[in-house]
């Protein structure tokens, strides 16, 4: 028996007199209203081998309309066809925005050729080490990414190595624009 879609509708999911349950829209895609009134969709599926239900948030209401949403669970409903895990669906929920600003490592070797090209920074011993631990420590855990997604330095504390304090100092001097924009 084929199941019956589309139950919902633009005007109804627009209503703000929906009560906080999930309502069903037809083939996975559920719409999922908070006490407070928030909305959000919702995509159910029963995963082979188990019992209960797994779910995948596509989004808030304000995110995506009914109809992205419809879409996009027919995508995510391909990809279980197809034999995806759960990691793979939540890779096809998320939009691939690439942001045009640059990452820390883009503002740190900027930061680097600067102090290299000031009469200045007179110790080339203090910026090679200063180099190298920001390529041993920095770039590989924050290097890729962009301004916003930076929140600190884990593992820094009182008792942090000498190379960790040192590349502590080296992030602090990024520049102000770059250190303006993670807030």
């Amino acid at each position: 028996m084929a199941e019956i879609s589309n139950k919902l509708s633009a005007k109804k999911v627009a209503s703000s007199r929906l009560d906080p349950t999930s309502y069903a829209d037809g083939q996975n895609l559920y719409l999922r209203v908070s006490k407070s009134g928030s909305k959000s969709w919702v995509f159910r599926w029963h995963p082979k081998g188990q019992v209960s239900a797994s779910e995948l948030g596509l989004g808030s209401l304000a995110s995506r309309t009914l109809e992205q949403a419809r879409t996009k669970a027919g995508e995510l409903r391909a990809a279980i066809a197809n034999g995806a895990s759960k990691a793979e669906l939540k890779e096809l929920i998320k939009p691939r925005v690439e942001s045009d600003l640059p990452t820390f490592r883009h503002y740190a070797e900027t930061v680097i050729a600067n102090k290299k090209a000031s009469p200045k920074y007179r110790s080339k011993k203090a910026l090679d080490q200063w180099t190298a631990t920001l390529k041993a420590y920095a770039f590989p855990t924050i290097g890729h990414k962009r301004p916003g997604a930076f929140y600190g330095l884990p593992g820094v504390g009182r008792r942090a190595s000498e190379a960790k304090l040192r590349m502590a100092g080296a992030i602090k001097v990024a520049p102000e624009h770059w250190a303006d924009r993670c807030r």
